[in-house]
């Protein structure tokens, strides 16, 4: 069979189209296909680079769907250095469609450091987790700063801790998740990076203390409180550690 030839990212939803209709060919994944996945304008680039190695397979879902169109060609315009694009691409994480949602979680996530201008609007450069699934961050002062939302408000399910003296040259503060989840005598919550097992925790006594909360047949320790049940209400920042509203600062 001869090979079609590149079409423009914007015909997108045509070439996908006519692919779906020849029956017995593969798939078409993109109007820019080369082998297996889908390519696009500025992959030489820093941040072009980190898309295509870091977010594939997402954007090879986006190209799969014919509504990306206008999406790939704002990536495309990400990659050639307009922040603006990236952000625009960066915000559809919480779209209500999947392809866009996932391509979108994964430069906002993956891609920010490479992608992102720095901010004249804050002084942290924050970045999310590579496991929190969207649900965890953490902020550093930095002289290239970025405009990433890292805070309680846009996590509402986080806890965020600095340390003390936050902000300061070489602290950092962190938004974490509450995690419960089976222990070995019950169940315990406490803050994680990663991604949440449950949000709360319950037996016959249950025992918390700073960033820990655990339920079990035992009476509680000196310095632990009891409570009711374990989850994000019970827990508090860790020793050394302070309670904050946003990791992010913003510039003077």
């Amino acid at each position: 069979m001869a090979m079609m030839p590149v079409t423009p990212l914007r015909s997108l939803a045509l070439a996908i189209a006519l692919a779906t209709s020849l029956v017995g060919c593969v798939l078409l994944v993109s109007p820019k296909s080369f082998g297996e996945h889908c390519r696009f304008d500025g992959e030489e680039t820093p941040c072009g680079q980190c898309i295509r190695t870091r977010c594939e397979a997402d954007v090879d879902g986006c190209c799969r769907d014919g509504s990306c169109d206008g999406t790939l060609t704002a990536l495309e315009t990400c990659a050639a250095g307009d922040v603006g694009k990236c952000d625009a691409v960066a915000s559809l994480r919480a779209s209500a469609e999947a392809p866009k949602a996932g391509l979108g979680r994964c430069l906002d996530e993956r891609c920010r450091n490479e992608c992102s201008a720095p901010s004249a609007r804050s002084k942290t450069k924050c970045a999310f987790s590579s496991f929190g699934q969207g649900q965890t961050c953490s902020c550093t002062l930095s002289s290239t700063p970025n405009d990433v939302t890292c805070g309680e408000d846009a996590l509402p399910q986080a806890i965020c801790c600095a340390a003390e003296g936050w902000p300061a040259d070489g602290l950092r503060c962190s938004c974490k998740a509450p995690s419960c989840g089976p222990s070995n005598d019950g169940c315990r919550c406490l803050l994680t990076d990663g991604a949440s097992e449950g949000d709360t925790c319950s037996a016959k006594t249950c025992c918390a203390r700073n960033d820990v909360c655990a339920c079990s047949s035992l009476a509680c320790l000196a310095g632990e409180r009891s409570v009711a049940s374990c989850g994000r209400a019970e827990l508090a920042c860790g020793p050394g550690l302070v309670r904050v509203a946003s990791c992010a600062v913003a510039a003077p």
